[in-house]
């Protein structure tokens, strides 16, 4: 129910002088208006002077800034939330007994400010108890979490009636604690440990490569099946390309691993099945899927550098370490001599980009707008390095595509460190726990100043920092639009 409690109006100024105003405008109207030129109808005098006075306030109001405030109160009675769980286990022994149960307790209650929702497969509102047919496939509780994070009804508690046995979605006891409201449980359904195989999870490697052999790997999960002997089963878009046979052992837990190559590059729909038994509470986790990309051979990174540079030696060389990667570059080292000519084809074939102290004073605007075109044509990923050598009135071409504005051509440089503003930015990751700290403990890099600034869409990820002193221009920027991305 939504009421208007109150209905308040106020001015920028003191109201009694705004009225006192106005009444003295109001007098001076009526007196310019007791003798008009030509003469007119006493009628239209009146609506001359009405006219003006109107005008006056409305102008006066303009003036002093008025504010008008209105409460409403939205009354919602309190509503208590009963979920049941519709799953099979919940009377999957004494079925008949426990249906019966169950909808005597549900009937018992006070539905005046009762709610009651079935969850399963799906979450729904019930209003009649005997649409209870418990045959749901799944017990989902994260479905719970959601139907009451999402409500807009004034939940005061939540009742959950289950045998707690999670069999689809992730554990929601996170998100029950960031509800602010009592969740209370209620257990039914057989406390026995029932019979369940389930494919927990699918793992492999970070990078995959067609034509590479490469580690996938699965936990499998039993729960009153020691010593049974099962097939566990790779498939490769639904096409079947291996198979072991193993015994589930008396801890409840197996770990499976395969060996495959992938002939060709894309996406790749893997799914790991192993085999159902009769006796199992639940056949529907028996098997996982995952979505993978295979990457064509190694991933190709170019590096076009301006000139030869302590930068472009280090790039190259930490990229060179990495097995994964094929390295190649560019280096520009007169006008028209470069250590590589075949430049479009190598940018044809890079999957990432390094641009480093490009373009310099000997880049051409021409050969320079040429090969950005080529760049940005693909959208490939670029990651930008900034060096005192840049030529940023060329650059300006690049703008556009850049992660920050060029505010001027003039270069000053100095000495800076990063101060890490994004601590959060999988850019940083790294496995030493202390790794920000790392960052910001770098040794200085020579840094353009105050010639560029960031973008209102690009991410900061760290400002820079002379001694103790944070400098108000950043250090590393991310920028992320449609399916470009640049660093």
């Amino acid at each position: 129910m939504l009421d208007i409690n109150s209905v308040d109006v106020s001015f920028g100024g003191n109201p009694f002088l705004i009225f006192l105003v106005i009444a003295v405008l109001a007098i001076y109207s009526i007196y310019i208006y007791r003798y008009t030129i030509p003469v007119v109808s006493v009628f239209l005098k009146s609506l001359l002077t009405v006219s003006r006075i109107i005008a006056i306030v409305l102008i006066l109001f303009l003036i002093f800034d008025p504010l008008v405030s209105i409460e409403r109160i939205n009354k919602q009675d309190p509503i208590n939330y009963i979920f049941i769980d519709n799953s099979k286990s919940i009377v999957q022994k004494d079925s008949t007994e426990k249906h019966i149960k169950v909808k005597e307790l549900l009937s018992s209650l006070n539905q005046s400010n009762i709610k009651i929702i079935e969850f399963s497969d799906n979450t729904n509102e019930i209003d009649n108890l005997d649409t209870l047919q418990f045959k749901g496939s799944s017990s989902n509780f994260e479905n719970v979490a959601d139907y009451i994070q999402n409500s807009e009804e004034n939940v005061i508690t939540a009742s959950i009636i289950s045998d707690g046995i999670i069999t689809s979605g992730s554990n929601p006891v996170e998100d029950f604690a960031k509800l602010n409201i009592p969740v209370f449980t209620i257990g039914i359904g057989d406390s026995e440990i029932q019979k369940d195989i389930e494919v927990k999870k699918i793992e492999s490697n970070e990078y995959i490569y067609a034509g590479a052999e490469s580690e996938i790997s699965t936990t499998i999960i039993n729960k009153e099946f020691p010593g049974k002997q099962i097939t566990v089963k790779l498939f490769v878009d639904n096409s079947i390309e291996e198979q072991k046979q193993i015994a589930l052992n008396n801890f409840g837990i197996n770990e499976i691993e395969f060996d495959y190559v992938f002939n060709s590059p894309g996406e790749k729909s893997i799914r790991i099945e192993a085999d159902r038994d009769p006796e199992e509470v639940n056949i529907n986790n028996n098997f996982r899927t995952k979505t993978i990309t295979v990457l064509n051979n190694k991933l190709n990174i170019l590096l076009i550098a301006g000139s030869p540079s302590a930068d472009f030696s280090f790039v190259k060389k930490s990229l060179s370490q990495d097995k994964n990667l094929n390295v190649n570059s560019i280096v520009q080292l007169t006008e028209d001599r470069f250590t590589n000519n075949n430049i479009n084809e190598k940018i044809e074939s890079a999957d990432i980009i390094f641009l480093i102290g490009f373009p310099n004073k000997n880049t051409s605007s021409t050969f320079f707008e040429n090969t950005w075109r080529k760049i940005t044509a693909d959208s490939k990923p670029f990651l930008f390095l900034l060096s005192h050598r840049t030529n940023l009135e060329t650059l300006k071409f690049a703008e556009k595509e850049l992660s920050f504005l060029i505010e001027s051509s003039r270069s000053e440089s100095s000495l800076f460190q990063p101060e890490i503003s994004d601590i959060a930015s999988g850019l940083l990751k790294h496995n030493n726990s202390n790794f920000i700290n790392n960052w910001n403990n770098l040794p200085p890099v020579l840094v353009n100043v105050l010639n560029f600034s960031a973008k209102p869409e690009s991410k900061n990820i760290s400002k820079a920092k002379d001694g103790n002193r944070q400098v108000e221009f950043p250090l590393i920027l991310t920028r992320v639009v449609s399916n470009k991305r640049s660093i």
